[in-house]
């Protein structure tokens, strides 16, 4: 039987006589419940008046997350390692057994890694090559009998495959003699592990999966590591463990298999969306440590929507025998849930909502179609360059234009903060934008000639409030040039069209050539921004918005009968014994997650009119009296007339 907890609640995990599992909806408290039960910890546990040197152990899913609890943590943070599972395995299974994961890895792999080498973490949002020299690289990879026919499009990316593949595994066994990479159109299997044997040879980067086989099979083949990190951390908090890999839970059961620790999972099944990185909600309902009592216990409290998105969120998880229904404890907001009809022009939309509206979609280019102003040949545009930046260069356009250091990204952003510059008549900021292109020490430096530069940078600025004039992004840099020269200051930097080094840019010219100046502005001031306006849903776990618009159109699933299944006939946990059911389940749960990120205002738009829309209203009419709520939670705004 589950106990009934409160986030604020002591389970007196000191008292070292259970493991344990909480189920925690979203907005119940769960870092906060984690963070109180450590500092109890802290202050009652003897095994950690026992040593100075030992600790608790805090796994989360994300860095930000476990930012997020040291700084919450506070003083408290001496006794407690915060850290993802990557991060921790690196720290206390990898790093200190260099010369074991080499006896392994030539057990396994048949890879003689050099004693120079040390193993090391692939930084997360870099390649796992990032390090390497190409044609360091290649010369490496021919040594080792792989030809490789090099031309202008040849680039480090064709090598990432060179990573163990845990899915095709079908189980860690530390007899294992035959290791597979991941698919690759470039290479067989044996090719890949030749480059593997290269790149090990050069560097000791380790991809995210590698990290996990290999402290899995260092944990089970020598026992002092496995001892040592008991003794060090007798304590495991494991956060969101809905999203837990199949091969990162075995690693918490051969942690487990000892009274002398005691380890507790949180999470919430119904936000399990990351099976598409092999991540599966039943590791969390079937997890069971049989080496001493077994606890669960479950927060039913939703201290963040209100009691309106509270009841829709209910009705999504009317399936989950564990945590069914939820309580609003706090929010006494009265907003109901907009379900916004609009099968036309969803541009529509967002200049009806709040200010502060959210726009969460399942790809961040889905929420394209909210965006005013842009023509869908612009949108599309955008979207190419998105996707070549991603997947084909490997690069985080958010990033690259909060930092501004790739030419074309630089070139973008002055021409739209040189005219926003203008249009405020902000002197210091045309003089900032201007530095970037000229020498302007004649001009903030009292001299005989700053008169007559004065009027060279007037003429310039003039000039460049013709730039929405041009035709397209490579005539504005053109014309930028053109006038930069013909002002008469001295030019210290030319914009330049083909900027980049590598030839793979080239692809990315043909589609930034046919951008329009408004489309520049839209990507500087609304688009490419960190903590923008457009989210997607998988970006979302763990925050929360006043107001949030929820789109799941996508690509994928652009049925929208499908939608409004899921919404009249929810079934988080469907049966998943093939992959469309799978898919399905995981679509529903994807849904809940976004729905369950507001607090006060939650509109969901559906592609849909009124008559396509009746069973989910009539699922709702249906939820009500089958739950005594009288007062209608929702309400169906048809935009479609």
């Amino acid at each position: 039987m589950a106990t009934i907890i409160d986030s604020s609640d002591d389970i007196q995990i000191y008292n070292d006589d259970k493991n344990f599992r909480v189920f925690a909806g979203p907005g119940a408290g769960k870092t906060y419940f984690v963070i109180n039960n450590i500092k109890e910890i802290i202050k009652n546990s003897s095994k950690l008046k026992l040593d100075n040197n030992r600790r608790i152990c805090c796994i989360t899913y994300t860095n930000v997350a476990a930012d997020e609890i040291r700084r919450r943590l506070g003083n408290f943070n001496s006794y407690v390692h915060v850290s993802t599972i990557h991060s921790f395995l690196h720290e206390f299974v990898i790093k200190d057994n260099q010369l074991q994961l080499k006896l392994l890895i030539k057990e396994i792999c048949d890879i003689e890694v050099p004693k120079r080498v040390q193993f090391y973490p692939r930084q997360e949002g870099f390649g796992l090559l990032a390090k390497l020299e190409l044609t360091q690289l290649l010369e490496k990879i021919r040594d080792y009998g792989v030809n490789i026919k090099v031309d202008e499009k040849t680039n480090k990316k064709i090598f990432e495959d060179a990573v163990l593949n845990i899915k095709s595994l079908e189980n860690y066994d530390d007899k294992l003699k035959q290791i597979k990479l991941k698919q690759s159109d470039n290479f067989s299997n044996e090719a890949l592990l030749k480059i593997k044997k290269a790149i090990w040879s050069l560097d000791g980067v380790l991809d995210f999966d590698e990290i996990l086989y290999f402290s899995l099979l260092l944990i089970k083949n020598y026992r002092q590591i496995i001892y040592s990190i008991r003794y060090l951390f007798p304590y495991f908090l494991i956060d969101e463990y809905q999203d837990t890999v199949k091969i990162q839970n075995e690693i918490f059961h051969v942690m487990g298999q000892s009274s002398s620790v005691s380890i507790g999972v949180i999470g919430d099944a119904a936000q399990s969306i990351y099976g598409f990185a092999d991540a599966n909600y039943r590791d969390f309902l079937n997890f069971n440590l049989i080496c001493k009592n077994f606890n669960t216990y479950v927060i039913n409290n939703n201290r963040r929507s209100n009691q309106n998105i509270v009841h829709f969120l209910n009705h999504m998880r009317i399936d989950d025998a564990n945590l069914q229904e939820q309580l609003c404890v706090t929010n006494e907001g009265k907003e109901k849930v907009h379900f916004l009809l609009c099968a036309k022009d969803p541009s529509m939309i967002l200049p009806q909502l709040p200010e502060d509206t959210i726009v969460l979609c399942r790809r961040w280019t889905d929420a394209f179609i909210y965006i005013n102003g842009l023509t869908s040949e612009q949108k599309q545009k955008v979207q190419q360059i998105h996707a070549f930046s991603t997947y084909a260069a490997g690069r985080n356009l958010f990033e690259d234009f909060e930092n501004g250091k790739l030419k074309w990204v630089a070139q973008i952003k002055f021409i739209v903060d040189i005219n926003k510059a203008i249009e405020a008549h902000d002197f210091s900021s045309i003089l900032n934008e201007c530095s970037k292109i000229f020498d302007i020490n004649g001009i903030i430096k009292p001299n005989k000639n700053q008169v007559l530069k004065l009027k060279q940078l007037k003429s310039f600025v003039e000039k460049m409030k013709k730039l929405e004039s041009q035709e397209n992004y490579f005539d504005m840099i053109k014309y930028i040039n053109l006038e930069a020269e013909n002002c008469g200051l001295t030019i210290l930097n030319t914009f330049e069209i083909m900027g980049e080094d590598d030839p793979l840019y080239e692809e990315l010219y043909f589609y930034l050539n046919e951008l329009k100046y408004n489309t520049l502005k839209k990507m500087v001031e609304e688009i490419f921004v960190k903590e923008g306006k457009y989210v997607t849903i998988h970006k979302t776990k763990g925050k929360e918005y006043n107001s949030v618009l929820v789109s799941l159109e996508t690509a994928y699933y652009d049925n929208s009968q499908q939608i409004i299944q899921a919404m009249a006939t929810p079934h988080i946990f469907v049966d998943e014994k093939n992959q469309n059911e799978w898919k399905w389940g995981e679509f529903q749960r994807i849904a809940y997650v976004a729905f369950s990120r507001a607090k006060n205002n939650l509109y969901i738009h559906v592609k849909n009119n009124m008559k396509a829309f009746a069973p989910v209203e009539s699922a709702l009419a249906k939820y009500m009296i089958e739950n005594n709520i009288n007062e209608k939670f929702y309400d169906i705004i048809d935009l479609n007339n």
